[in-house]
């Protein structure tokens, strides 16, 4: 007999992925569509928005109309914008000349009241403001130029104040090392409040060390045996020989201090 065999059923082929854009590409492409479609709307507004505002910054006699007018497409420019999900401050920094987007805020949302009597009102508003700011401005520009000029005139009468005054404007380091620098060319050198001090003291001591009563202090502070030392110098410098160095060198030690002798020279 032969025996039966069975076909086992064939394995399923996996099934391939379907090729062809996802979602986010769809949606990608649609955004795509939705830009490109907004800035053809979007273009011949902002040169109408720019020929507008530039009319009225030329102070023709519709001066204001041309900012409403503007205003008006600028409300009209963001709802094409914000349904394109563009970014309207973007739009505005990259196609309104000569402007602030501050400017152009303050126009939108005069522009979304409408032509109202409400938006001319903050329109007229907005207009006292920036002169006022340019007034302000303008006073400013010429007050620092008038300063800046009697500064400079000043400065010619009096270079030291100039001086002083620029070195006001640096910091303790660069003050110390920009004198330093003048004082080491003028043959001098640069030291502190403490160290002038002990020049000083030094200054004094060197000054009286010539006197006699000096000689006498020193000679009171010195031990015997320096003090023999010194006679024997002062001997020999002199000329005058010493009769007796042991007597001397007892005469020496007993000398009377230094507060005695000036007890004793005062009586």
């Amino acid at each position: 007999m032969t025996r039966a065999t069975t076909k086992k059923p064939a394995a399923k082929k996996a099934a391939k992925k379907k090729s062809g854009p996802t979602k986010a590409d769809l949606a990608k492409k649609a955004h795509e569509v939705a830009v490109a479609a907004a800035n053809k709307k979007l273009l011949p507004l902002a040169k109408d928005i720019n020929v507008r505002l530039s009319k009225a910054d030329a102070k023709l006699a519709d001066a204001n109309d041309m900012r409403l007018s503007a205003a008006l497409q600028l409300a009209e420019a963001e709802k094409i914008a914000v349904e394109a999900k563009i970014p309207f401050k973007t739009w505005c920094t990259e196609n309104i000349e000569g402007k602030s987007y501050e400017t152009a805020r303050r126009l939108l949302i005069i522009g979304r009241l409408g032509d109202t009597e409400e938006a001319r009102m903050q329109l007229q508003d907005m207009r006292s403001g920036e002169a006022a700011r340019k007034r302000v401005s303008r006073q400013k520009k010429k007050a620092d130029k008038q300063a800046a000029e009697e500064q400079a005139e000043a400065n010619e009468k009096n270079p030291v104040d100039a001086v002083v005054r620029s070195l006001g404007a640096l910091d303790d380091g660069d003050q110390r090392a920009v004198i330093d620098t003048t004082a080491r060319k003028q043959g001098m050198v640069l030291v502190t409040k403490d160290d002038a001090k002990d020049l000083s003291k030094v200054k004094d001591v060197k000054a009286n060390s010539g006197t006699l009563e000096a000689a006498k202090n020193a000679f009171d502070d010195l031990s015997a045996k320096d003090k023999m030392t010194l006679l024997r110098y002062a001997s020999e410098v002199t000329g005058t020989p010493l009769s007796n160095p042991a007597e001397a060198v007892a005469e020496s030690t007993a000398a009377p201090s230094r507060s005695r002798r000036r007890a004793a020279e005062a009586a």
